[in-house]
Formats: structure tokens, sequence, C-alpha cells
């Protein structure tokens, strides 16, 4: 904070708070997990050394005023992975002249799942626990769906590539025909063969669970 700093009016606040939406180079916090010279920046920033952060490319798609009451600032974002909640309280109060921090955060929402539907985990059993299992796909339902034969499974299951039509580029879900996922591969341009998809997460399917074994992920990585 800045000592003597006045109360902006709610107006400006929220002319600083829109000043965040969109895609940018944002600079990230000091005390942060990041990586200089293969020693986290927090430990760097602790023992009162210099950190020297480069900015990184985020997208934030929104960012709402819940309420306002000096000093106090609450807000709702929505942002795309890679975004430092820290970063936006900092570029918002230095923006309004009177410094920024953040007090509180909660994380509400990742992808599909929200916090609305989170179990407490003082609350789970061996036995219960595969009621709340749900299935893996859920989990990249942003990307587009390849489906493959029941000997492609067995193929991507080794970490071997597999030939597809049409499939769009980057990232997808390979799915078997039952519609399980198998795994997240990526595409390559294979010499005369075509395009291939290239393994990037085998899926390894639980199978201690009974009825809810296609529930259950484990990652595998392997070089096709």
């Amino acid at each position: 904070a800045v000592e003597g700093a006045t109360a902006p009016a709610l107006g400006a606040v929220r002319e600083a708070v829109a000043t965040q939406v969109g895609t940018s180079l944002q600079q990230p916090p000091v005390f942060s997990a990041l990586k200089v010279a293969g020693r986290r920046a927090y430990d760097l920033a602790r023992a009162g050394e210099a950190v020297d952060l480069a900015p990184r490319p985020v997208v934030i798609h929104r960012v709402d005023v819940l309420g306002y009451d000096w000093p106090r600032l609450e807000l709702e974002v929505e942002c795309g992975g890679g975004t430092y909640i820290r970063s936006i309280a900092r570029d918002v109060g230095e923006r309004l002249g009177c410094g920024g921090l953040v007090d509180v955060l909660v994380r509400t929402r990742i992808g599909v799942f929200s916090l609305d539907e989170a179990v407490d985990p003082e609350s789970l059993a061996v036995d219960t626990i595969p009621g709340f299992l749900r299935p893996a796909r859920e989990a990249v339902a942003q990307l587009p769906t390849v489906g493959l034969s029941t000997g492609q499974v067995a193929d991507v299951a080794l970490g071997r590539s597999v030939a597809v039509e049409g499939a769009p580029p980057g990232e997808v879900a390979l799915v078997g025909p039952d519609g399980v996922l198998v795994a997240v591969g990526g595409l390559v341009l294979g010499g005369g063969a075509g395009w291939a998809v290239t393994v990037v997460g085998a899926a390894v399917l639980g199978t201690g669970f009974g009825a809810a074994q296609n529930l259950t992920l484990v990652a595998a990585f392997a070089r096709a």
C-alpha cells in the first residue's frame, strides 16, 4: 500500500480493473515458484536478492467488481492458466496510485470443475470414494475428440503413434470405441502416411474399483 493514499472513486476502480481484461504480457510477482537459474524466485526474494522475471503471456477473460468498501475490493476473475491474481492486484493498485495486494484468494472453478461440486476430504472413506469419481474425459472436455479403434487403443497404450484422418490441429482427446478417454495426443505430420497422433499422456485405467474402474486416470507419459 502507498502511505497517505486516498480512496479512489468506484468509477476509477472499474476503469483500472477493465485494463486487465484481454491478452497481455503479465509481470509475475517476485514471490512466486518460478525458477531463476535453477532457484525458486521466492527463495531469492526472501534472501534479499534481485529477482528478474520475464513477463509471461496470459489471457484474462473478465474481471468483475463484486464489492468495494475502501480499502477492500472484491473481484471475480475468469482467466487462463498461468495468470497471477497477485499481479492483477498489484497492477490495479499501481494504476490507482494506492497500491494493492491479495488478502483472500479462492479458486471457484477450474475447467468444468467448480467449488460447488467439491467434496470435503475429511468426509471421504474407502467405500465412498468410487461414488464421487468423475469420468476422466471431463478433465479434457475442452479438447476436440478423436475416436480410436480397439487396435489403435492398444497401440496408444504402448506409446505408439496412430494414423488418423480429419483430426484438428493441436491437442486432442483420444477415446476408445466405448467413449472412455484413452490418452491426450498431439498431431504430427508423418511423411507419406499423412497425419498421425503422437501420445502426450496415456491414460492407465484403474482396476480396483469394480464398476467404477473406467473413472480413474493415472497419467503415464511415453515416447512414440
